[in-house]
């Protein structure tokens, strides 16, 4: 495969979206906000969308194209478990006594996700790790072209009577939370800039022998899957 890596550089328009919150307070939910020095070198603070949420959408669509692609899949990520080849038993007790570079090869061979993606495997005494091919930067917004709004919700209960209204007003009823609720939560529009690299190089590459351990024809169509993966996130 000629190809060695792949950039690239854009801007997307993201309407109505709540991408990575950073999470509650009170009935409020909070965006993430980052701050940015501007072209003029002031600072800005900017709506962002981590590239781990970017590379997760991706992981989700290559699930789908390594699939109807026949690509090898380890247990763990023919189901998307999250853990990816951690989660596939077969595996974990084929590695129990190799070397990490024999595991490493093995878990190659095995699963492309995992090839392309990257893992950590921590079981028993290994710390193995497979650093991911693809990776994204932050997605942050154009300080003059992205505006973040919080907009009122409602939980509605589906029964108001004054009997219910007693139910609800109950301790473990609100623990529960079965009754009527009220929140915020963000949504963000706006033109941001993204960032991604692709290694094509290290697919099916091991790190610690330094040599490929699938076939050429292996590799270029995984590397066609993760484009194609990409094209859809």
């Amino acid at each position: 495969m000629s190809i060695y890596s792949v950039s690239l550089s854009a801007q997307l328009t993201l309407d109505m979206h709540s991408l990575n919150n950073e999470g509650g307070e009170g009935n409020q939910i909070q965006t993430r906000m980052v701050n940015i020095v501007d072209g003029n070198g002031r600072l800005q603070n900017v709506n962002a969308i981590s590239g781990d949420m970017i590379k997760h959408i991706l992981a989700e669509h290559l699930h789908r194209v390594a699939t109807a692609s026949g690509l090898p899949l380890c247990a763990g990520c023919r189901t998307f478990n999250a853990n990816r080849i951690s989660a596939d038993e077969t595996y974990m007790d084929d590695i129990a006594e190799k070397s990490d570079a024999e595991s490493l090869s093995l878990m190659l061979q095995t699963c492309a996700m995992d090839d392309m993606l990257g893992n950590l495997i921590t079981a028993g005494s290994k710390s193995l790790p497979r650093k991911s091919v693809v990776e994204f930067g932050w997605v942050v917004g154009l300080p003059e072209s992205t505006r973040s709004d919080s907009y009122f919700h409602v939980k509605y209960a589906n029964e108001r009577s004054d009997k219910k209204r007693d139910e609800d007003s109950e301790e473990g009823t609100r623990k529960a939370n079965l009754g009527q609720a009220i929140f915020h939560r963000p949504a963000n529009s706006g033109i941001y800039a993204l960032v991604a690299t692709i290694e094509a190089a290290r697919i099916g590459f091991n790190d610690i022998t330094h040599e490929y351990v699938i076939s050429e024809e292996e590799r270029q169509a995984r590397f066609k899957a993760l484009l194609e993966a990409l094209l859809y996130t």
